[in-house]
């Protein structure tokens, strides 16, 4: 399958609505892999190396899954994202992690087939341990692969909430004389937030995408801390403004994260959904972050000569960096 067919292939799935969550390329090369294994499996039993198919039909489904991932690099997921949309580029993205679970179970079945016919001859046993050994160091490989995958939707997710932090900067944090209920960027932040969970959990599974919503609240936590820490000057309004916004953006996760999976789960995309162990993970972690968050603000809040101890009393992961920039910034 060449690189051109794979992007044409994507190109045709995000432009139209499909329930289909892998690449249909992937499927025709396990249906042509099974055909080759069905022709040639008695046979080479009989010859004694079984073995070698094993070895080459592995690769091929390595060597299919390799340039179907690398169609979507994470170096020019912006790039593509202006050509594509950047919500269709992560969808794309998703589809690059199902393909590489469709290759890695592929693999697994044709190890399972050629296991089930070696055993069944006992001069071929030996073999059986030449396959494990095999299987043992592909394990690795596909880890490495899945990993890489799910980097390219976490690429894609950032793109798209980039933009609403960015608009963030821009906002006079030290004129700022009122504060509302949310700010203006962060409606927008959270809205791009619900977005990319409804499209990440129709078409991962349950536990990619609690692994690739776990790491994009931690990044926006960091990323919106790491913004309330960039502000030289900051008005009374405006601390207690990113304070609501803080609840806001907290909120917006949650719930983003719940809303994708009921939604997927009365859809039936991504396979089944029930409350994990990540979930629950999840919700801790991000209570953490929101109280370093807010226990940042706070700090802020608090008169010059209290911000130290207010800092050290509210924040459990204490940083000296966090601590200078609090120290630093000013009140208008």
């Amino acid at each position: 399958t060449s690189g051109k067919k794979l992007e044409e292939e994507l190109k045709v799935m995000l432009s139209a609505e499909s329930d289909e969550y892998v690449l249909e390329s992937s499927t025709e090369v396990f249906l042509l892999i099974k055909t080759v294994f069905e022709r040639q499996a008695t046979l080479v039993a009989r010859a004694g190396v079984l073995v070698a198919l094993h070895r080459g039909l592995v690769q091929s489904v390595v060597d299919y899954c390799k340039k179907a991932i690398g169609v979507i690099k994470e170096k020019t997921v912006s790039r593509q994202g202006r050509e594509w949309g950047l919500q269709a580029m992560m969808v794309a993205a998703c589809l690059a992690v199902n393909t590489v679970n469709y290759c890695q179970d592929t693999s697994g079945a044709i190890t399972k087939e050629c296991e089930g016919i070696l055993k069944k001859n006992v001069h071929l046993e030996d073999q059986v341990k030449d396959i494990r050994k095999a299987v043992a160091k592909e394990d690795d490989f596909w880890l490495e692969l899945t990993s890489k995958a799910l980097k390219r939707v976490l690429k894609a997710i950032e793109s798209i909430c980039q933009k609403s932090l960015a608009e963030a900067r821009d906002v006079s944090w030290s004129t700022l004389d009122d504060a509302g209920d949310i700010s203006n960027y962060m409606r927008e932040l959270c809205s791009n937030i619900r977005v990319s969970g409804l499209l990440a959990a129709a078409v991962l599974k349950q536990s990619d995408f609690e692994y690739c919503w776990s790491a994009t609240t931690l990044q926006l936590m960091a990323g919106f801390r790491n913004l309330i820490l960039s502000i030289d000057k900051a008005s009374d309004s405006a601390l207690q403004q990113l304070l609501l916004d803080s609840h806001s953006l907290a909120e917006a996760c949650e719930k983003g994260r719940s809303d994708a999976l009921l939604l997927a789960d009365a859809g039936g995309g991504g396979g089944e959904r029930r409350e994990s162990q990540r979930g629950k993970l999840f919700l801790r972690s991000l209570q953490k972050e929101v109280s370093h968050t807010q226990g940042v603000l706070k700090a802020m809040m608090a008169p010059e000569a209290s911000r130290q101890a207010t800092y050290e009393a509210l924040v459990e992961e204490k940083s000296e960096e966090e601590l200078k920039r609090i120290m630093k910034q000013t009140r208008q």
